[in-house]
């Protein structure tokens, strides 16, 4: 999955996938584009097929 400028993905071979937000100069605060991004982001984890 693609990364966006205060998301990061990891998917793990498991099929979990780690979202964080990196936002240190923001102390992480969750702004309303960040809101969105994080939403796509777990909306498109959620939509992968599980590793076989």
């Amino acid at each position: 999955m693609p990364n966006g400028q205060d998301i990061t993905i990891d998917q793990r071979a498991s099929g979990a996938c780690w979202i964080t937000i990196e936002r240190a100069q923001k102390h992480n605060a969750l702004a309303r584009s960040v809101l969105t991004e994080l939403a796509r982001a777990v909306r498109d984890a959620g939509a992968r097929p599980p590793p076989v």
